[in-house]
């Protein structure tokens, strides 16, 4: 009998090790999920931010080139 009880003690030890083992992965996981979506979402955040001064950069440089075009007065026909 003494035997039995040892047994089922042991089992329910490592029962509840392991499932203290698993909640602990679990959090790991969740943990490391949650950072790479706050880096995905700060790089997506940064990617656009430097498509839009990329295309203010454009806008300048399509500006100057208007401005710079020289306006011709002697049209022939």
């Amino acid at each position: 009998m003494k035997t039995i009880v040892t047994i089922f003690t042991l089992i329910f030890a490592l029962n509840f090790a392991a499932t203290v083992h698993a909640e602990d992965g679990s959090m790991r996981y969740r943990e490391m999920v949650e950072k790479l979506r706050e880096q995905n979402k700060e790089r997506r955040e940064a990617e656009q931010e430097q498509e839009q001064e990329q295309e203010q950069e454009n806008e300048k440089q399509v500006n100057q080139t208007k401005k710079q075009e020289p306006v011709s007065t002697n049209d022939k026909k």
